[in-house]
């Protein structure tokens, strides 16, 4: 049942409930004194405790604002906005209360996206390793290895916090789906460009290295789970993440490094990136753009 104010008066104020205007408020206990806190207390009751979920969307109409002007004339105190809300069905989705117009593929974008990072980024961190050990590439010193590997790792790190940070305007420039695909297709052709670096590690290398860790951060800052999740569920959706990030680790190092494990480094690194690009497309058909 929708509360409806189309009409305002201090008669039907005094006559009515404290919605004064709302006529369908028939249900308030006659034994419960109007305009009393007790009053209030129930009427509050009976609305949040109500059969349908809802979101709070008041709108303040011009009928409103005169209702509650005519209520404080009458009780001498304001009406609270929770009195007067619009009651709507809330759709659920796996147990998660979802925004009007979201489906289930529009979630499935939520965990896909740490999912194809971890994907990524795992598959690159173990292989650039194997490709700095070998000599008809980089051929560093096996004491030398691990020095320089955490070295191209940390001088990532600051381009990471400019892609997150950039990515947030772009988001809302450019849209979620062109962002996300074009986050995660650049990041796949810098794959793909990798094992074409050698044999300089510095800069040709690190310099690859940094553009992928600047675009490939840049999708970790997407508004998705805000879009699709109404606010009060947020906590219980924020789970999806957490799956994605342990799905794209087993895909990475499951699936993607043993179908690789007998090609030659460019067809590795070739497949690792096709892989990226077809996730990349995903985004395209499943995102949702908010209103």
């Amino acid at each position: 049942q929708r509360m409806e104010t189309t009409s305002a008066s201090s008669e039907a104020i005094t006559e009515g409930s404290p919605l004064g205007a709302a006529a369908d408020l028939d249900f308030m206990p006659a034994e419960i004194e109007e305009g009393s806190e007790q009053d209030d207390q129930t009427l509050m009751k009976l609305i949040v405790n109500g059969p349908t979920e809802r979101t709070h969307t008041l709108v303040e109409t011009e009928e409103i604002k005169q209702v509650k002007k005519e209520y404080k004339k009458v009780h001498g105190k304001e009406i609270a906005d929770d009195y007067l809300v619009e009651e709507e069905k809330v759709e659920r989705i796996c147990f998660i209360p979802v925004k009007e117009g979201v489906r289930w593929w529009n979630l499935l974008t939520i965990p896909l996206v740490p999912c194809t990072i971890m994907l990524l980024t795992t598959y690159v961190n173990a292989q650039t390793i194997f490709l700095l050990r070998n000599e008809e590439f980089f051929d560093v010193p096996e004491s030398k290895i691990g020095r320089t590997s955490s070295t191209l790792v940390l001088l990532g790190l600051p381009g990471a916090m400019i892609g997150t940070f950039t990515a947030g305007y772009l988001f809302d420039i450019m849209g979620r789906r062109l962002t996300l695909f074009l986050s995660f297709s650049i990041s796949s052709c810098f794959v793909f460009a990798i094992p074409y670096t050698a044999p300089n590690v510095f800069p040709s290398l690190l310099s690859v290295r940094i553009l992928f860790t600047i675009f490939i951060s840049a999708s970790a800052a997407n508004p998705l789970l805000a879009d699709y999740i109404h606010r009060d569920a947020i906590g219980k959706a924020a789970a999806f993440i957490g799956l994605g990030f342990v799905v794209g680790e087993v895909l990475s190092m499951g699936v993607l490094f043993n179908v690789t494990k007998d090609f030659s480094a460019y067809n590795a690194f070739l497949t690792a990136a096709v892989t990226g690009a077809i996730f990349s497309l995903g985004f395209v058909f499943l995102v949702k753009e908010p209103q």
